[in-house]
């Protein structure tokens, strides 16, 4: 179990949205009541939700607001999603 928690190293130390904190707390709190009852299932999904939103700190820290014509352009010459 303490190797799952070496992806909590990744997110931010703080949230622009309060709510964000207590939404990665509550996913943290999944995985390990879900991994002590040995619903492993249920504790990878979790895991996985805590994963994609790194990924998506990440993804919108690469593509900021400012640059979302940017963004949308790249996508369009891509054909990427249909944009």
């Amino acid at each position: 179990m303490e190797t799952a928690y070496q992806i909590f190293e990744y997110l931010p130390l703080k949230h622009k949205n309060p709510s964000d904190t207590d939404y990665f707390s509550f996913l943290a709190h999944s995985v390990e009541q879900n991994y002590t009852a040995k619903n492993y299932h249920f504790s990878v999904v979790a895991l996985h939700m805590i994963y994609m939103g790194i990924i998506y700190h990440y993804i919108y820290g690469i593509f900021p607001a400012s640059c979302n014509e940017a963004y949308k352009n790249f996508l369009r010459r891509h054909q990427i999603f249909g944009a």
